[in-house]
């Protein structure tokens, strides 16, 4: 039986019979594993940069210091750990004093990413090369420099502690992107901490333990199920900044390339070995006659499937391993040094993908060749007898489905993937049989040429139907991640436009609005408005304390953690977005205030609470008119609180704005800061180049993933139209036989080719369409009609299709019909 199964393998790969399917599995595999070897290698470079926004691969943030036990488990696995300590604290010089953000580090920190220090506030930087304040000294940023007056040699106090300050702290890695971190800034050495004598009872301190290392997802996984509730546990790639939510977004649309990939794949396996089992009844037949039973013609054809397969599992690990090579080689050079080698999770998955895809697409049909009866080599008409086909497919799908959350690790996007898909399917199903079915009634319709074309299709509607199916699916599967990506780039690009704000500009007094506002206008300086800002709390919500409302444990919100930024104004930012309530405007004598959405979420603040904040020795109430998303990551000032215009008018008050100055206005900051030398500049470039980095990194990542998914769909259109071509050759040499010119066969195929592809590419549209509904809402993407999809689908698939059956059915007006028949 293994050698019978072995011969016949020999002669259809000697005759070609067995290439479509090798070709298909190939595709199937290589996709899988070249995209599998992409997205495992950018993910960790991609997770390694991201790190350096929190010092490091994993942050676990407490309110008192991490315990043994965790620090034992991270040991245990390897990690590396490093600590940091904040805590707000006024420090001061000799003549004045300020509210700070205190940072304690110990030697090490951080654990990935450099800090960048000068001699002078906004002066020329150079890295730390791994060093840190040592202990009796302190590094203090821009901001607090200006404000105090202070200079490098200069002593600053903290609590019971003196300290010399031996630098400027220009950049740290891992302040984060929030523009409400960036607080004035204080270094010191842990050594220092306990002689400062400021970690008292009941003191906001925040411990930040960081951990690093290859094995840190493992230990993050333990963790999660054992936190408690004052502990917060991220990771670099996690969403909450500009940084990690492009990270997100980007590992999201990776992982949805290589689905749609393996789905293509199928689609192309499906076809392929129906073509496969069409070419074999005859043969199979005839070995019936001869006495073969069902059972071992069956096992003769899973011999030769597992041969198939193996050849192409074999090939598509080759051409993925060596594809993924070229686009490593497109994407390193955005990456500093060398990308983390090849991993073998992808082998693996490649191996698996073609197992699955083989014995769930490509068995069907080749099932149904145990059941092909003897008489079939006298008679052509009689086929294998029709069984449940849907239960092989099925059975494929739930493989597949299996896979697809084993090789992600993401439920989510699976059973969203899976839930559009079926209903996609179905949907294409019922319209390509009613299209199919219409068809017979347009038959008059245009000339000779397309009657044949629509004749042709609905004399075999299931047959006709399952190839529209098939080009529909594999071109909806393109389409869909052409839409995602257009609009995951769109959004990066919105994001961090050119003209983002390079710096903040705060500590403005009210008498210099006018004159700084002109120098703006003069020097051509884009801004955003000037926006009074007063420092308060918010005590009261509806007349109970805050703090009898949210306990210690509960770990308070970041906005009742310290002094709240204040503001007010008459017209919404464009980044904010009003979600309940209405905007205030200029209101009508009554305090009202606008309140962010998810510090109202925290505190279930409704619309018309009365909220009352302390402001100096001042109270105020005010009703809420509004709750508001807001854009944090837009590096344009945004706030808690707005308050309709004129309710600070009698608080203290100084002016905040965010400028854009561009590289040939370079010392334009110094400038300004001589003219105006109360104000603090805080300069963000190097956060900016930091996020727009891995922006870039992550669009060549898209892109090179769309490329090889849209190759991928093509190889699978040609094997989808070669699987059902040999009754096409047929019926045109009978055309010619019947005295049809060669250019009247031609254009009859190509009319029948141009209708397949202009009705898969109306069905792949509306398929798009609707899969792209559930996607967006996935990968937390806004979702919007996408009017040009109609056009260009369509227009590319009877492009395709055209082509595609141009090459394959050149044979008709090339051979003679003799030829063509004797072959058939």
């Amino acid at each position: 039986m293994l050698a019978l199964a072995l011969k016949l393998l020999r002669r259809d790969w000697r005759s070609g019979d067995a290439g479509l399917l090798v070709l298909a599995l190939s595709v199937a595999v290589a996709s899988a594993s070249a995209i599998g070897f992409l997205v495992d290698r950018v993910e960790r470079a991609m997770q390694s940069q991201a790190a350096e926004l929190i010092g490091g691969d994993l942050m676990l943030r407490d309110t008192d210091a991490v315990s043994d036990d965790i620090l034992n488990q991270a040991a245990a696995l390897g990690l590396a750990t490093n600590r940091w300590i904040q805590f707000p604290s006024v420090v001061a010089s000799v003549e004045d004093f300020r509210l700070s953000s205190v940072k304690v580090v110990q030697p090490g920190w951080p654990l990935k990413g450099e800090p960048r220090i000068a001699d002078e506030p906004y002066g020329d930087e150079r890295p730390a090369a791994g060093a840190i304040p040592a202990p009796g000294e302190t590094w203090i940023d821009p901001q607090l420099a200006s404000d105090l007056a202070l200079k490098v040699g200069d002593s600053l106090e903290v609590g019971a502690v003196e300290l010399s300050i031996t630098a400027i702290l220009s950049f740290e890695p891992d302040r984060g992107g929030g523009f409400y971190s960036l607080q004035p800034r204080v270094l010191m050495n842990e050594a220092d901490l306990a002689a400062a004598q400021v970690i008292r009872p009941g003191a906001r301190v925040r411990y930040y333990q960081i951990f690093d290392g290859p094995r840190w997802p493992e230990f993050k996984a333990a963790l999660e199920d054992s936190l408690e509730p004052q502990q917060r546990l991220r990771s670099g790639g996690e969403g909450g900044n500009a940084f990690g939510d492009a990270m997100e977004r980007a590992t999201r649309y990776l992982r949805l390339g290589s689905l749609l990939a393996i789905i293509v794949a199928g689609v192309g396996v499906a076809m392929g070995a129906n073509r496969y089992g069409q070419r074999h009844q005859a043969s199979t037949a005839l070995l019936r006659t001869f006495g073969m039973s069902g059972a071992n013609v069956l096992k003769v054809h899973l011999i030769q499937l597992g041969g198939l397969t193996v050849l192409g599992v074999t090939f598509g690990l080759i051409i993925g391993f060596f594809a993924q090579f070229t686009l490593i080689g497109v994407l390193a050079a955005m990456f500093p040094g060398e990308l983390p080698g090849a991993g073998i999770k992808p082998i693996f998955m490649g191996v698996a993908t073609g197992l699955a895809v083989a014995i769930g697409f490509g068995a069907g049909p080749i099932l149904r060749l145990r059941d092909v009866p003897p008489l079939r080599v006298l008679r052509q008409d009689l086929g294998t007898t029709p069984i449940a086909l849907w239960v092989s497919y099925l059975t494929a799908v739930v493989a597949l489905g299996g896979l697809m959350v084993l090789y992600t690790g993401d439920w989510q996007l699976t059973l969203v993937l899976a839930g559009g898909g079926v209903a996609a399917i179905a949907l294409l199903a019922v319209l390509a049989v009613g299209l199919l079915r219409s068809l017979g009634a347009a038959r008059g319709w245009g000339g000779q040429t397309w009657r044949f074309g629509i004749l042709h299709l609905a004399r075999q509607p299931k047959a006709a139907a399952a190839q529209l199916l098939a080009f529909s699916l594999t071109l909806m599967a393109m389409s869909l991640l052409w839409l995602v990506r257009g609009e995951l780039v769109g959004r990066w690009q919105d994001q961090l436009p050119v003209d983002t704000p390079n710096y903040f500009v705060l500590n403005i007094m009210p008498d210099e609005a006018a004159e700084f506002q002109s120098v703006l206008d003069r020097e051509s300086i884009p801004a955003s408005p000037l926006y009074p800002v007063s420092r308060g709390r918010l005590t009261e919500i509806n007349g109970q304390p805050v703090r009898e409302l949210v306990s210690k444990e509960q770990d308070l919100p970041e906005a009742l953690e310290r002094d709240l930024s204040l503001t007010e104004a008459s017209q919404l930012a464009a980044d904010n977005r009003i979600i309940d309530g209405q905007w205030h405007a200029m209101g009508d004598g009554e305090t009202v205030v606008s309140v962010e959405a998810e510090v109202a979420a925290e505190l279930d603040i409704q619309v018309n609470d009365v909220l009352g904040f302390t402001i100096n020795d001042q109270t105020i109430e005010a009703r809420v008119a509004s709750l508001r998303t807001v854009q944090w990551d837009s590096f344009k000032p945004n706030f808690y609180m707005i308050f309709n215009p004129g309710t600070l008018d009698a608080m203290p008050r100084a002016i905040l704005t965010s400028l854009r100055i561009g590289p040939e206005q370079a010392g334009l900051g110094r400038e300004l800061v001589r003219q105006f030398p109360g104000i603090t500049l805080f300069q963000v470039d190097a956060l900016l180049k930091q996020i727009r980095t891995v922006l870039e990194r992550a669009t060549t990542a898209v892109n090179l993933v769309l490329v090889f998914v849209l190759a991928g769909g093509l190889v699978v259109l040609w094997v989808s139209v070669n699987s059902t071509l040999d009754e096409r050759i047929r019926e045109g040499a009978l055309v010619r036989v019947m005295g049809a010119s060669r250019a009247q066969a031609r254009a009859a195929q190509l009319s029948e080719f141009a209708l397949l592809g202009g009705l898969s590419g109306v069905l792949a549209a509306a398929g798009a369409e609707l899969g792209s509904v559930f996607v967006y809402s996935a990968l937390g993407v806004s979702w919007a009609p996408h009017g040009l999809l109609w056009l260009v689908v369509p227009s590319a698939g009877f492009t395709l299709l055209v082509v595609a059956g141009w090459l394959g059915t050149r044979r008709v007006t090339q051979t003679a019909p003799a030829v063509l028949l004797r072959e058939a």
